[in-house]
């Protein structure tokens, strides 16, 4: 069997906001929006990884963890993401500047309550 990246799906209040912190901040692409029924959909890439965005009106679900702790990505350097985020009124979370697996670890949430860690790799 193989199988290959599809999608992360995000809940949110606020389509805008996930839009410029992922685009804007990030650097993500929007690939494409859809919106039917109850839900407006956006999907976001970034080299595979894709994001899905799920706006539901009034969803009170927003903000529980469910089974996903975080997701991560690995950045080339952790300070220059931090000063971003500050800059753009998000806080860091959590920041472990001695390295766990070989990588600098800088957690935030994202504008939906998503918990993101940034690992950057330094040499042992």
């Amino acid at each position: 069997m193989k199988i290959k990246p599809a999608h992360v799906a995000i809940r949110t209040n606020d389509l805008e906001a996930s839009r410029q912190f992922y685009i804007d901040l990030l650097g993500f692409t929007a690939t494409h929006e859809f919106a039917g029924g109850e839900n407006q959909l956006l999907f976001l890439t970034l080299g595979t990884l894709t994001l899905e965005f799920v706006y539901k009106a009034n969803n009170d679900q927003i903000g529980s963890t469910g089974v996903i702790n975080h997701f991560a990505f690995y950045s080339e350097s952790n300070q220059e993401v931090k000063a971003a985020l500050l800059a753009a009124g998000y806080s860091i979370t959590k920041e472990i500047d001695t390295p766990i697996d070989g990588s600098l670890l800088l957690f935030t949430e994202g504008p939906n309550g998503e918990r993101i860690e940034f690992m950057e790799p330094v040499e042992a």
